[in-house]
């Protein structure tokens, strides 16, 4: 099934990470190694030319399966065993509108927020962290994982308290405007971290020692600044994505901003992210959002990251 190589395949690269953490070097490089070779098999074997599709697991007689399986379908965009390209995005389009189709379950639906935010789909992510919240369900992972998909999915934060640093991403849509957490605690250090939209990031470093902030935004930008003093942007893919960077140590009682300007031109321009310069009907138009606050869909239950929702008068 689609969920057990996925979590194969993580294990193994986690094995490889202790391994080198306790200075088994050839060890860590072997099981580093068969990950690979997993992740190799996984793009030859696990993807259906003909359907143009992720198989989602192999029945006893070595039959394969593209249909809709809810875990161990939606369960391998988790890891990054899938290519990262067309292929994945083509399947959490398919996810999506299976999930519309044939629902899903309360255990299941805990992980939909973190897989869509981790691939970078801002809307999906919310829409699913949102109807989580809404439910007040008493299964355990529910309150679990909306802590989990509010700081490290919605708000992107990523500790490494071994090298004493941290990574923010922030990815609020539309329907979330900003979002503030404070006493976030990151190896001895007490933070405050909020977002205002997805290009500016603000810390402060509560107690503890000096730490190291990456503040990440997706896409590229031409001026990143850090307390208003342009730095040098750096630029890396992570999860298929480009994103734009800069590093600043902050001292405790420090707070510090960082705010993204000038992105590149990419050829296009989402009507999504320009704010309105007149709009007499705000209750009837929304970003990225139909006018209730759901996914926008068209065409059957194909579903859409970006666009306006209208409802006409």
């Amino acid at each position: 099934a689609g969920d057990a190589i996925t979590y194969q395949y993580l294990a193994l690269l986690d094995y490889s990470k202790i391994l080198e953490a306790r200075g088994d070097v050839f060890a860590a490089a072997y099981y580093a190694g068969i990950a690979a070779d997993l992740k190799d098999h996984f793009e030859t074997e696990w993807y259906s030319e003909d359907d143009r599709m992720y198989r989602r697991g192999f029945d006893a007689d070595g039959n394969s399966k593209t249909d809709w399986g809810r875990e161990s379908t939606f369960l391998m965009p988790y890891s990054q065993i899938s290519d990262l390209g067309p292929k994945t995005e083509k399947y959490l389009d398919f996810i999506t509108e299976n999930i519309y189709t044939f629902g899903i379950n309360i255990e299941a639906t805990t992980y939909l927020s973190e897989v869509f935010y981790l691939h970078g789909r801002k809307a999906t992510g919310w829409h699913f962290l949102k109807g989580l919240m809404a439910s007040m369900n008493s299964y355990p992972e529910v309150s679990y994982l909306i802590i989990n998909n509010t700081i490290r999915g919605l708000m992107g934060v990523r500790p490494d308290a071994p090298d004493n640093k941290f990574y923010t991403l922030s990815k609020l849509s539309p329907e979330v405007p900003w979002i503030q957490a404070e006493h976030i605690p990151i190896g001895d250090n007490d933070l405050t971290i909020r977002h205002d939209g997805t290009m500016k990031s603000t810390v402060t470093n509560n107690s503890g020692a000096a730490i190291t902030w990456e503040a990440q935004f997706y896409g590229e930008y031409e001026t990143i600044t850090i307390e208003g003093v342009p730095a040098t942007v750096n630029t890396k893919s992570e999860w298929g994505k480009i994103i734009s960077y800069v590093t600043t140590s902050i001292n405790v009682g420090q707070t510090i901003v960082i705010e993204a300007a000038d992105p590149v031109n990419t050829g296009h321009v989402f009507l999504s992210d320009i704010d309105w310069i007149t709009n007499n009907n705000t209750a009837n138009t929304r970003k990225d959002f139909n006018t209730v606050g759901n996914l926008l869909f068209m065409d059957g239950n194909k579903s859409y990251e970006k666009g306006l929702g209208v409802l006409s008068n």
